[in-house]
């Protein structure tokens, strides 16, 4: 019992001192910033599996500091503004928590309207999202949706494909 009680002040303390230290942002126009634009009307979304965080000097392909471990099929503007719409919804995020989870995304986008792109990663195991540098929680019903799109972009992930669009 002592240990459970332990595990239990410890595991808060971690959840306070992560979110001291970092500054999260008060509302979707300031987690959006300079990508705003890229989200309002996106004409495509590269799609890929990423894995851990890589080291800055590592050559290997990468997406927001992550390795790309495929690249699944690109989608076009009806995907992209699916995907766009969850991400500017204000409902997607929950700014008053943070989660002691270590971020480690599975699914990684790439948003594109013309020459201009926004990258996005989704980590299904604390359901958070990494959108310009800031990694926020989402709620219930984005994991849903984001779940959704996950899936419909990667129908060949066996690992995707299992994932359910409520936390267990």
């Amino acid at each position: 019992m002592r240990a459970i009680s332990l595990l239990i002040v410890l595991s808060s303390t971690i959840a306070i001192v992560v979110a001291a230290g970092q500054k999260r942002p008060a509302d979707v126009k300031e987690l959006l910033g300079d990508k705003a634009a890229v989200l309002e009307g996106p004409d495509r979304v590269e799609v890929f599996r990423v894995g851990h965080e890589v080291k800055p000097a590592d050559a290997r392909a990468q997406i927001a500091g992550h390795l790309i471990k495929s690249v699944a099929k690109e989608q076009g503007k009806d995907f992209a503004g699916r995907l766009a719409t969850v991400l500017v919804d204000p409902k997607t995020y929950d700014f008053e928590i943070a989660r002691a989870c270590d971020f480690t995304p599975g699914v990684g986008y790439r948003i594109w309207k013309e020459k201009e792109s926004a990258e996005v990663l989704v980590c299904f195991d604390c359901d958070a999202i990494k959108i310009n540098n800031h990694i926020i929680d989402a709620t219930p019903a984005a994991r849903a949706a984001l779940v959704k799109l996950a899936k419909q972009s990667l129908p060949e992930d066996k690992e995707i494909q299992a994932l359910t669009e409520q936390r267990k």
